[in-house]
């Protein structure tokens, strides 16, 4: 059928002849909106409320999700899933009854009018066609609940660490705060070591409760970076007074080449974990048996 006009009277036609189920298989997410715009799925809906099964599968663009999710809680009586958007296909396929099937080519996915973005259809009226058909369907559609599965799995996951390591977080400024006020006042230097062995601990905590919720805020593209204009010298001097303790301990020495004027304009947040992760990796690689010197430069 070369007629796009033609082509959408006949799908009308053999929609409302379904007597079990109809499956659709939608090319892409303009698809499914194109479908919406012509009245289709409110036909698709009252079909479903006669008794007919009706199942959509849809290629979802994640831009649209809100507008396509929106869009099917209006349609209750329609089974629907939403496949990957890499599994848009180019063209759009209905199966009635396993035993008809049509088939759209998409020549225009861009244009929002049906007429305008079909090119032919191919009617074929066979059971072994239609099974086959069915069988594709069959296994998307298995796949589209496992994929929603693993969003919901992946989002439970995120919002676990999420909350773990803000709980995680609340008790250890306390922690600081009180062993620092502590460690000021005693005069023995062995319950100072021992106490800026914990302070140091405590920050090795922090640091890693930082980074976990970081990483949660990257994945999910909520990460906001606070722009500032600050001296780098100042930045890498608090760092460096973080790791004392376990500077010390390895007899380890930091010298830096940064000149007082420095002065950068980013997140400085950002900047002194980078540094941070930095000196942690040298003091770790560092071996214990020997001294060792980490070297901190700043070149524009």
């Amino acid at each position: 059928m070369p007629n796009p006009e033609e082509s959408l009277k006949f799908v009308t036609q053999i929609a409302k002849s379904a007597s079990m189920e109809i499956l659709i298989l939608f090319s892409s997410t303009n698809g499914f909106l194109r479908t919406e715009k012509s009245g289709g799925l409110d036909s698709l809906n009252q079909i479903a409320f006669g008794g007919i099964k009706v199942k959509v599968l849809t290629p979802l663009d994640p831009t649209k999700e809100d507008k396509i999710n929106l869009i099917k809680s209006k349609f209750d009586h329609i089974e629907s899933r939403n496949l990957q958007a890499n599994m848009q296909i180019g063209i759009g396929i209905i199966i009635v009854d396993k035993e008809k099937s049509l088939i759209f080519e998409i020549k225009d996915d861009a244009k929002d009018n049906f007429i305008e973005s079909l090119g032919l259809a191919i009617y074929i009226e066979g059971k072994s066609t239609a099974l086959s058909y069915a069988t594709v369907f069959d296994s998307l559609w298995k796949q589209a609940e496992m994929f929603r599965q693993l969003q919901i799995h992946d989002l439970m996951q995120r919002e676990l660490i999420n909350i773990a390591a803000h709980e995680l977080r609340t008790p250890i400024q306390p922690i600081l705060g009180l062993t620092e006020i502590v460690k000021n006042k005693t005069k023995d230097r062995e319950q100072k070591e021992l106490l800026s062995i914990v302070i140091s601990n405590a920050n090795r905590l922090k640091k890693l409760s930082e980074d976990v919720l970081d990483v949660t805020k990257i994945e999910s593209n909520t990460l906001d970076l606070n722009k500032e204009r600050f001296y780098f010298r100042d930045t890498i001097v608090d760092i460096v007074n973080i790791y004392r303790e376990e500077l010390n301990q390895k007899n380890i020495k930091i010298k830096h080449f940064i000149s007082d004027e420095d002065c950068l304009y980013a997140d400085k947040n950002r900047v002194s974990q980078v540094v941070s992760n930095l000196i942690s990796n040298s003091i770790k690689f560092i071996d214990d048996k020997r001294d060792g010197i980490i070297f901190i430069t700043a070149e524009k």
